[in-house]
């Protein structure tokens, strides 16, 4: 999947949003409005069950971050979350085996940053030889949680921090408070949720894995919204920036246990397509973010796009020498990710390993097989959030 964001496809964006809005018929509800500019852009296709998916994306994202935001241990709740999912359908050998996998996507992903030094992880393995047992099962839920909660926020997101605090000093006060505006209005996330859905079913985003399935895409919307949101009181004031990036770690934390979930729904524990469907999840949720934002801006009249089409490089540049930032945000950014997050992280690899008694094994990318659709993107309907 290509990171590179084109102005094209930010233009696409914010002209669709703004059809779509354009077109919404204040007698019709929400979900109906969004059916009928479905169905009219995209052939084919089985419109209430793709608008009750993103629906459902951005819910169940919500429904977690509530949670996250109330409970002292947070770890205990997302292993209830892990518990109330399609996982526990399965036997504990499939159990360990899926969440093993889940575990390795994410190792995977970590290689690909060059910034994070976290190159032994190449050939990292965490699968088991012979009989799984529960101690096994619930040991490994234990250490899922825990990467959950304290290193979500490195997965695209954690780049996004420096984007996105470019992209504020580049706008200005005046235009943040404009921007702000637009979290007014409530329906707002949707609209944005089915243009991504809807241009990613034309073929039109190069930038997202069209592996990216309705509540995925909703759910990373919502976040988008969510950290967004955060990032805005923090330069206008509201709140200091070591509050926001709780805030923020928390949503990444969110985002990425609903795309573990929906993974848990679709894949049926087949191992090539963990690989391919959880990464395109975890690497699109940050495009889906810089994406939207960049489309808030333009449609705001504020010119940002030569200043993200550079944005990879920009991140890079400022995670490596974020030294030369004096801004109260680049420094708690800096704290945590090079004097915490990362050192914290490599520790927990390493107590990973032994605790798994892991073995070594060179990581082999799969190609899914295209026989199969990814057609069952269902959560149940009946999970519940509360411990």
């Amino acid at each position: 999947m290509s990171r590179k964001i084109t102005e094209n496809e930010i233009r696409m964006l914010q002209e669709l949003i703004t059809e779509i809005k354009s077109e919404v018929n204040p007698e019709l509800s929400l979900e109906e409005n969004m059916r009928i500019s479905l169905s009219s852009r995209v052939e084919n296709i089985e419109e209430e069950k793709a608008v009750e998916e993103i629906c459902s994306g951005i819910q169940k994202f919500e429904d977690i971050l509530e949670q996250l935001n109330q409970k002292e241990d947070r770890k205990a709740f997302l292993i209830e979350i892990l518990n109330q999912s399609k996982l526990n359908e399965k036997t504990v050998q499939e159990q360990y085996e899926f969440l093993a996998e889940v575990m390795e996507t994410f190792s995977k992903e970590m290689t690909e940053h060059p910034e994070y030094d976290l190159e032994e992880l190449e050939s990292f393995c965490i699968k088991k030889e012979g009989e799984i047992t529960v101690e096994d099962l619930e040991q490994l839920k234990e250490l899922v949680a825990e990467y959950l909660d304290e290193f979500s926020l490195l997965h695209g997101e954690a780049q996004g921090i420096e984007v996105f605090d470019g992209l504020f000093d580049t706008i200005g006060k005046e235009a943040l408070e404009k921007i702000t505006k637009v979290y007014e209005e409530k329906d707002e996330k949707y609209y944005m949720a089915l243009a991504v859905y809807i241009l990613q079913m034309q073929g039109k985003l190069e930038s997202l894995s069209s592996g990216m399935g309705a509540k995925e895409i909703g759910a990373a919307v919502a976040a988008f919204f969510a950290s967004f949101k955060a990032r805005l009181d923090g330069m206008l004031g509201k709140i200091p920036w070591d509050k926001v990036l709780e805030i923020l770690k928390r949503i990444a934390t969110a985002a990425m246990t609903v795309f573990v979930c929906v993974a848990v729904a679709v894949i049926v524990f087949k191992v090539q397509k963990v690989v391919f469907f959880l990464a395109a999840a975890v690497l699109g949720y940050g495009v889906i973010g810089i994406l939207a934002a960049a489309a808030l801006s333009v449609g705001c009249g504020i010119k940002t796009v030569d200043w993200l089409l550079e944005m990879k490089e920009r991140t890079i540049e400022v995670l490596k020498d974020v030294k030369d930032f004096t801004v109260e945000k680049y420094e708690v950014v800096k704290k945590w990710m090079i004097e915490t997050a990362l050192p914290a992280l490599k520790e927990f690899w390493k107590k990973l390993k032994e605790k798994v008694e892991c073995y070594r094994k060179k990581w082999q990318t799969a190609t899914p097989d295209t026989e199969e659709s990814f057609v069952e993107f269902e959560l149940e309907d009946d999970i519940t959030v509360e411990v």
